[in-house]
């Protein structure tokens, strides 16, 4: 009993069920969702993860990329085979054609311009691609987002660890959605960067018992 008292009086105070705090927090590495809806569909969207997509152009040196968008703009895209980099501006420094490059035997059936390309046809969605060398390999890190399931632990609060390969804390945006089956929606009820996230000292769960730290 006496050590359990000690503990308490060091850094842990219980924390009352009628307490009240946001429902997104951080401490060093970790985000901390406390008194949030905690449906059994809710989800964290991430965004600002810079991921790695790696493509091999045809014969005809096209390739079409569904995960360019003018966010990603300048792209260093990196030549796997030769080890060279070559920089391209997305917006406003790209050909605008109307209709996806196809290739036949080495051949394109419409005239495209070595670099970075769109692909708007006035009906789908634009379509980004290259034209580059031939049958090559090449590689591009992006700017992507991620979803996390947020499951509660036993003292109804849920731990997630900071996702690694950031572009930035600034850029690093945290949504918390919760899903409504009655209009098959998802809401937002806390959005942040992880640069604006109040910091704050984590709870604990000690045997399915909810603390905070002690602040004297």
């Amino acid at each position: 009993m006496k050590k359990i008292s000690s503990l308490v009086l060091l850094f842990l105070m219980l924390f009352s069920s009628k307490a009240t705090a946001q429902i997104l927090s951080k401490s060093g590495d970790y985000l901390y969702i406390e008194n949030a809806p905690f449906g059994s569909s809710d989800q964290l969207s991430i965004e600002g993860i810079k991921k790695i997509k790696q493509f091999k152009t045809n014969s005809c040196g096209i390739a079409l990329i569904k995960e360019l968008n003018g966010e990603s703009s300048p792209l260093d895209v990196l030549n796997l085979s030769t080890g060279q980099t070559q920089s391209f501006t997305i917006v406003g420094g790209m050909q605008d054609i109307n209709k996806t490059p196809v290739c036949t035997n080495g051949i394109l059936q419409i005239s495209v311009d070595p670099g970075i390309f769109s692909v708007n046809d006035n009906v789908h969605e634009t379509v980004y691609g290259f034209k580059l060398n031939p049958n090559t390999s090449y590689a591009f890190t992006y700017n992507s987002a991620t979803y996390k399931k947020i499951t509660p632990n036993s003292c109804g609060f849920a731990k997630i660890k900071k996702p690694d390969n950031i572009i930035s804390d600034a850029a690093l945006r945290i949504a918390y959605l919760a899903f409504s089956s009655a209009s098959s929606f998802s809401t937002v009820i806390d959005d942040k960067t992880w640069e604006n996230l109040p910091d704050k000292t984590p709870t604990l769960c000690l045997n399915n018992t909810k603390y905070a730290p002690y602040n004297p």
